[in-house]
């Protein structure tokens, strides 16, 4: 590969340099097993920063097109796929029960959480809200989807414990773990972090003005907009995995 990539338009850097990358797996030029080009050969190649490089590489591990092995290098580990949407489908297809099962257990909780936390939170509690609202912002601006991930985890945690009651929190946090993934795919997803970010203010917002009915209906419109954009990405059924042949696991 030869020559910079010109200046992003719609797409940022990093998803340019991803496309690219994309590409030459497709065409034959990085096949399966091999090596890629070290961060600072691919920035020179591309004529970016090794910034965006490493961003790219993640979208690719995402993606299932590549791993990263400690020490050694990034490796190419798939080639057959036509489109990269497919990994991500063939990822939420593998784990729809799951993903189903994940999003039904967070709404119940987190609705009742954020209403509760409109009506009990503390000032204390509410300027830490504020924060962690503008970090997610922050994170998107920097275009790193590890710092989506955490930000986002960071900001829902807080919520969630600013209703004050423990039982729920605990229960939340045992969701946590198993919402990572799910965190990593649908943040990766074009628009998503913009729109996550404005959505957190809109949270903030009924939160603030002490109203739970207003904090409930923004927690829902959140969380079931990121649910339809996933399923809607993923190519996923909107029924229930065990309506449309799924099994338990």
């Amino acid at each position: 590969m030869s020559g910079g990539i010109p200046a992003p338009r719609r797409q940022s850097l990093p998803d340019m340099v991803a496309d690219n990358l994309t590409g030459a797996i497709e065409s034959g030029r990085y096949v399966a097993g091999e090596k890629l080009p070290t961060e600072p050969e691919l920035a020179r190649q591309l004529g970016v920063g090794r910034t965006s490089i490493r961003e790219a590489i993640q979208r690719l591990r995402l993606l299932g097109l590549v791993e990263v092995r400690k020490g050694l290098g990034t490796y190419v580990i798939d080639v057959r796929r036509s489109d990269p949407i497919l990994a991500f489908a063939a990822w939420a297809a593998e784990h729809e029960f799951e993903i189903v099962a994940l999003f039904e257990a967070r709404m119940t909780l987190e609705l009742e959480a954020t209403a509760l936390a409109a009506a009990r939170r503390t000032p204390a509690e509410l300027t830490e809200l504020k924060r962690l609202a503008r970090e997610h912002i922050n994170a998107e601006a920097h275009d790193s989807i590890d710092q989506l991930v955490t930000t986002d985890e960071a900001f829902h945690r807080h919520l969630v414990g600013c209703s004050d009651n423990q039982i729920i929190a605990r229960m939340y946090d045992m969701l946590v773990p198993g919402l990572v993934q799910y965190r990593r795919m649908s943040l990766a997803l074009p628009g998503s972090a913009k729109r996550s970010g404005a959505d957190h203010g809109g949270i903030v917002k009924a939160v603030a003005a002490s109203d739970p009915v207003a904090a409930r209906a923004a927690s829902r419109a959140h969380l079931a907009v990121l649910n339809d954009e996933f399923i809607d990405a993923a190519g996923l059924s909107r029924r229930h995995p065990r309506q449309s042949g799924g099994s338990r696991q």
